[in-house]
């Protein structure tokens, strides 16, 4: 693993993964078979903290289940599209709000979920 440093969080991913960095608003990281893919951004509120009612009501989010990551607390979902998952995280840490998800085949879903936690578990906001 290496850890990857933006200037408001940072994450620990694998050694051969790639990191895409075109889009001024999300940081992507892809596996070397590109079957896999995750994608940060993040977003601070100006006055108070996140809260869970905000992200909510923001992303219109009908089913969700909380986590509470080492670094992180948030919620989380699960959708199925095609032959995919899409596994997404809304984690806040005061002021800061860094949206993750995770896209794999469906079939290796289960395979992948000790690489899935492990990515998700080194996320850290380096505010707060």
């Amino acid at each position: 693993m290496k850890k990857y440093n933006h200037e408001s969080w940072s994450i620990d991913i694998p050694k051969n993964w790639s990191v895409d960095k075109s889009d001024e608003d999300c940081i992507s990281f892809y596996s070397p078979d590109e079957n896999r893919s995750l994608h940060i951004s993040d977003y601070f509120k100006e006055d108070g903290h996140v809260t869970e009612e905000e992200v909510v009501e923001m992303f219109e989010l009908e089913s969700y289940q909380p986590t509470n990551l080492e670094y992180l607390h948030g919620i989380c979902n699960r959708e199925e599209a095609e032959d995919e998952v899409i596994l997404s995280w809304w984690l806040y840490l005061e002021n800061h709000l860094v949206f993750a998800e995770y896209i794999c085949l469906a079939s290796e879903e289960e395979k992948l979920s000790d690489e899935i936690e492990g990515l998700i578990y080194s996320l850290r906001s380096v505010h707060g």
